[in-house]
């Protein structure tokens, strides 16, 4: 339990700190994008960027893991199980806040709108990504760091592309493809279970990599 303990708070230091730096840049883009287009589209910018950047956060941070942290804490001494435990714990602990951040700007912006549930969508995309970067992890420590990023840049810009679609649009008089409200109705719990399916098996996976990794 000791080791456990020391691998939680290893890796709350790193992550959280990653986290809080995406964290305030996706505030700072948003405060931008209201400044310049307008309170009245403050809703529209909230509903694009915190799924979005929830994603994004998720993801690189797990992608730092397997090119950097990983192996400095097994150099260290840690054991792999140790490792991998502290890491999924925290990766969904942080998962968990920027619940609770979706939870307070629903509060805020959607307070009388049933039909935009900015948290339903959050917790399906985020346990998504968690399966992405778990995923991106495991390819990372098995083909490498240089075949990891590539596969990451492919998942942001298209996670990137994809919120943008099925947000609503922050450009007054225009539409997106498809909003949040159409884009998940009636299936919410059909695409919740398959990302909590998808979030175990690449738990899995990235297990099983951990397992097999040598530090070079």
């Amino acid at each position: 339990m000791k080791g456990l303990g020391r691998s939680i708070r290893y890796w709350f230091f790193y992550m959280e700190q990653t986290f809080l730096v995406l964290l305030a840049v996706g505030a700072i883009v948003s405060t931008f994008q209201v400044y310049m287009l307008g309170e009245e589209t403050a809703n529209k910018v909230v509903s694009a960027y915190i799924p979005m950047m929830g994603c994004i956060s998720i993801i690189a941070i797990l992608m730092s893991a397997a090119t950097y942290f990983i192996p400095q804490s097994l150099s260290s001494g840690g054991t792999r199980k140790e490792i991998f435990a502290g890491m999924e714990l925290v990766v969904h602990g942080i998962l968990f806040q920027m619940l609770l951040i979706a939870i307070v700007l629903q509060r805020i912006f959607y307070p009388n709108n049933s039909s935009i549930n900015l948290i339903s969508i959050c917790t399906i995309q985020y346990l998504f990504c968690c399966g992405i970067g778990n995923l991106l992890c495991a390819a990372s420590l098995k083909f490498g760091a240089k075949s990891g990023m590539v596969i990451y840049i492919i998942v942001v810009v298209v996670i990137a592309v994809g919120m943008t679609m099925v947000s609503i649009s922050t450009v007054p008089g225009k539409k997106a493809f498809i909003t949040i409200e159409e884009s998940y109705q009636g299936i919410e719990y059909i695409i919740l279970l398959g990302s909590i399916l998808l979030d175990i098996i690449m738990m899995a996976g990235c297990y099983l990599s951990i397992r097999k990794y040598e530090v070079r």
